[in-house]
């Protein structure tokens, strides 16, 4: 069975750093970035398919080509968005989780600042951009399962060792 991790979070959560890490921990793992796969311009949120229809043909890709576990960082804010890429891969042999790393609005809206990656991180943008991408609280995942991470306190070998042990449990 192919496992699918999608890292999943509030904007400055971590999902980046958690995906990357993930990656370089488990053997025979490719990582996929929504943000590289649906970056347009003009760039709308509300369009979302097209970035999560490359992800689902560069998910087979990596099957065909071997890959075991398949990890992608960020495009799961939604039961629409959850569903929808699950319409457009094989459920029945992907096993899918959703982690959802949960960090207070403070330290999210630190990172973001720091980091500085583009307009979304300026302090005028971060009430606006999290009004637009919002928590679900939960999501229904077929063939899979949903995990929030409390990610806080967390460093992010925590949280890899966390997700690589759920992953091992379940397996």
């Amino acid at each position: 069975m192919i496992t699918l991790l999608c890292i999943n979070g509030l904007g400055g959560a971590g999902k980046d750093t958690t995906a990357q890490a993930l990656v370089s921990t488990i053997p025979n793992s490719a990582l996929l970035d929504i943000k590289s796969l649906s970056r347009t311009n003009p760039w709308e949120f509300h369009e979302y398919a097209t970035g999560l229809q490359n992800m689902a043909m560069l998910i087979q890709n990596y099957i065909n080509a071997g890959f075991s576990t398949i990890i992608c960082s960020g495009g799961i804010s939604s039961q629409e968005r959850l569903d929808y890429l699950q319409n457009l891969i094989d459920t029945k042999t992907i096993y899918t989780y959703i982690f959802w790393l949960d960090v207070k609005k403070e330290i999210r809206d630190m990172r973001r600042v720091q980091r500085k990656r583009d307009d979304a991180d300026k302090i005028e943008h971060l009430e606006y951009i999290d009004s637009v991408f919002t928590d679900p609280n939960t999501l229904q995942v077929q063939n899979g399962t949903f995990v929030r991470i409390k990610a806080d306190t967390l460093t992010t070998k925590n949280i890899v060792e966390f997700i690589t042990n759920a992953v091992l449990v379940a397996k």
